[in-house]
């Protein structure tokens, strides 16, 4: 970056063009300012933000992954308060602070609204609030999908939970059965649904999307960590099974769905494919729903009941 082209173009004033030159000459503070600035939402989704920052992506990507691990850090004490916490933290308090200070406060409001397109066949959620700014996301309906080979309509839920994340997050605009046309067997190797959660992670690889399976564990504890992931402006997609939760509140049989926020009542707001619209969930309720899979998974993309499914799956941005 040339500080005197970006001088003379802007016509920036005397006081501003200081900064700025001791910004750009600053590369750690550099980096920080676009962590900042990526935080805040203004950077878009992963391929804007990396044609934004081009060469500095990468580094400024993991300074990210650094502020929100040490946000979290904070919150658990770690990090002392006042002084002691600015002592600790150093140049990197601000940023820090600021991330705190926004998963601290952003939740879905009450009565958010969402539109549709295409006929129907896609819920479309503009400046959708999450505590890594306005976004857009993209959910659809499974069963009005017209004819096709896949078999969307009565067994599409989880290949539709995995899409929504995948155009949400790639700033696509596909349908599924032009995505699932072109790389569901190719990728997983699966010719038609219901896909097994292997098949769905094979997608999510594919599209380089981080996520963590998490496969064990108690309706409490699966609650916390669920309700955390969703304050920090990630999603969660959860298996769903009748059988475990005792009434058919959230599915007839088994199911897949997508949590994409929550509500300052401690409701999740879940993109169901299945449901033919999404909607306001109790989080806590929704957890008891969630099996467990099995110790021994079975790797067919096809799925296959809890061997190869089952748990839920936290996606991060």
């Amino acid at each position: 970056m040339d500080p005197i082209k970006i001088i003379l173009e802007n016509q920036l004033t005397a006081e501003d063009a200081v900064g700025l030159v001791e910004l750009l000459t600053d590369h750690d503070a550099l980096v920080r300012q676009m962590a900042l600035y990526v935080l805040q939402g203004k950077a878009g989704t992963s391929a804007e933000r990396k044609a934004m920052l081009g060469s500095y992506a990468e580094e400024v990507q993991s300074k990210v992954n650094w502020t929100i691990k040490a946000a979290e850090n904070v919150w658990a004490g770690m990090y002392g308060t006042g002084d002691a916490r600015k002592e600790a933290l150093g140049a990197d308090y601000e940023l820090v602070m600021f991330r705190v200070n926004q998963t601290a406060t952003v939740t879905v409001p009450a009565g958010y609204k969402y539109s549709t397109d295409n006929g129907g066949k896609r819920y479309v959620l503009k400046d959708f609030p999450t505590a890594r700014g306005k976004m857009t996301w993209y959910g659809y309906d499974q069963h009005n999908q017209g004819s096709n080979p896949f078999v969307f309509s009565g067994s599409g839920c989880g290949f539709c939970s995995f899409l929504a994340v995948i155009a949400s997050l790639r700033g696509y605009n596909v349908l599924p059965l032009r995505y699932a046309t072109d790389y569901l067997k190719s990728i997983t190797g699966a010719n038609k649904c219901p896909i097994s959660i292997m098949a769905g992670m094979k997608l999510l690889d594919h599209e380089k999307i981080s996520y963590d399976w998490v496969r064990s564990f108690g309706n409490a504890s699966a609650y916390n960590d669920i309700l955390l992931h969703l304050r920090k402006g990630m999603p969660v997609i959860v298996s769903l099974s009748a059988e475990k939760g005792g009434s058919q509140a959230y599915t007839r049989c088994n199911h897949y769905s997508l949590l994409i926020g929550v509500t300052d009542n401690g409701k999740g707001y879940l993109l169901d494919s299945g449901s033919k619209k999404p909607r306001y969930v109790p989080l806590y309720d929704i957890c008891k729903y969630i099996p467990t899979a099995k110790d021994k998974p079975d790797y067919s993309p096809i799925w296959n009941g809890w061997s190869n499914a089952g748990g839920y799956l936290k996606i991060y941005m």
